[in-house]
């Protein structure tokens, strides 16, 4: 799973009952709902047994990242590591405030792992990026699978 600051308010845990089997945990910031992370856990056939089956890393990033005629976005960081990738991108949608995010795509048995991190852009000062950083860091399929 993840750790969140202590003042955190947790909003969601769907445990399997989003369609199709799937989880989603969020939490935000108590003072600024736009600031939050979540995990969506989705199922997926056994076949697919390594990050690799669903592409390169920018293969992937393609899928991540929204593209579209209206939409601007801008990858500030990817990489691969430890059977995970990692991505730090902005992205302005029309009528949207611009925000700034965390994704790192994983497996976990027969499940895409995919945890996000965002706040608006406007928020995103060096205090709230290095929360958002310390909370990825905690990132887990480990604790995951125990909880």
């Amino acid at each position: 799973m993840f750790e969140v600051p202590e003042s955190w308010a947790f909003l969601s845990d769907t445990n399997a009952a989003v369609s199709g089997g799937r989880r989603l945990v969020v939490y935000s910031d108590a003072t600024n709902s736009d600031t939050n992370v979540f995990l969506l856990i989705t199922p997926v056939r056994g076949d697919y047994t390594q990050l690799g089956s669903f592409g390169t890393l920018d293969a992937v990033q393609d899928t991540i990242v929204p593209r579209g005629p209206d939409i601007q976005s801008e990858v500030i960081a990817s990489s691969s590591s430890a059977g995970r990738y990692n991505y730090e991108y902005t992205v302005q949608v029309p009528n949207q405030p611009k925000r700034h995010l965390r994704t790192i795509f994983t497996l976990m048995s027969d499940n895409i792992v995919t945890f996000n991190a965002q706040a608006r852009e406007e928020d995103y000062t060096s205090d709230v990026a290095t929360v958002l950083r310390d909370i990825a860091a905690t990132f887990s399929t480990t604790k995951l699978s125990a909880a």
